[in-house]
């Protein structure tokens, strides 16, 4: 199905997008949907503090883990997609947690902040 999308919306500029890569962009999308799902949640709750201290590292993160896949694993484009994934941890692990201590278990402390 992806062909036919890109197809679409890129015309004959694109000859061809290989399926892994396409998987992979998927499967950004969709920890992007599901990380901003409680994010939104935590941002109209003030309870920022948390997230900024792992925004403030992800770029640390991206570069590190874009040297290992692409220097030391010599991995191709396809290691962009999944170096964004494993670089917003709080976004698909600590957020939905912060957000289960926060609304539901009424924890204080570096998660309510």
């Amino acid at each position: 199905l992806s062909d036919f999308v890109y197809n679409i919306w890129m015309g004959d500029k694109i000859k061809s997008i290989p399926f892994l890569l396409s998987l992979f962009i998927y499967i950004y999308i969709c920890e992007s949907l599901i990380a901003s799902f409680f994010v939104v949640f935590l941002n109209g709750g003030g309870h920022l503090k948390l997230q900024f201290i792992f925004c403030s590292l992800v770029p640390f993160v991206f570069i590190f883990l874009s040297f290992i896949f692409i220097k030391v694993l010599k991995m191709d484009v396809y290691c962009i997609p999944i170096i964004i994934v494993l670089s917003n941890i709080y976004g698909i692990l600590i957020s939905p947690i912060q957000c289960y201590l926060v609304f539901f278990k009424n924890k204080k402390g570096i998660w309510a902040q």
